[in-house]
């Protein structure tokens, strides 16, 4: 169950995340689902600045 919202979270972030544990039933992974999806935008959104910059500055 939590590798599967993991997944989830990972590709279509935190909202069909839980979406996905609310019609399973998996009434105790929708928080850590919404906070892994959260984060993995907080995370996500920092790299591609830094990646975006470190591009900048090689080419």
């Amino acid at each position: 169950d939590e590798l599967l919202l993991a997944s989830n979270a990972c590709i279509g972030g935190p909202t069909t995340a839980v979406a996905m544990a609310i019609a399973k039933g998996w009434n105790s992974l929708i928080v850590p689902t919404m906070i892994a999806g959260v984060w993995g935008y907080v995370l996500g959104n920092y790299a591609g600045i830094i990646v975006g910059h470190i591009l900048q500055i090689i080419l």
